[in-house]
């Protein structure tokens, strides 16, 4: 790995360590993307997480 690279990981982590603004930011847009998939009509499981379960119910459709 390049030691640019690196530095720029390494910075990253840090400032995330210490700022919740973009951990905030991630769990509202997570908040709504569900939403807005709910309003549409499709099924979306409810979980506390930033993952968006979407049910689809049919294996075929899945693969598709």
């Amino acid at each position: 790995m390049p030691p640019s690279v690196a530095a720029s990981a390494t910075a990253a982590v840090r400032h995330l360590k210490r700022s919740g603004a973009e951990r905030e930011r991630h769990r509202h847009m997570a908040r709504l993307v569900k939403h807005v998939l709910r309003a549409t009509g499709l099924p979306v499981m409810d979980n506390p997480s930033h993952i968006v379960p979407v049910f689809v119910g049919d294996a075929q459709k899945c693969r598709t």
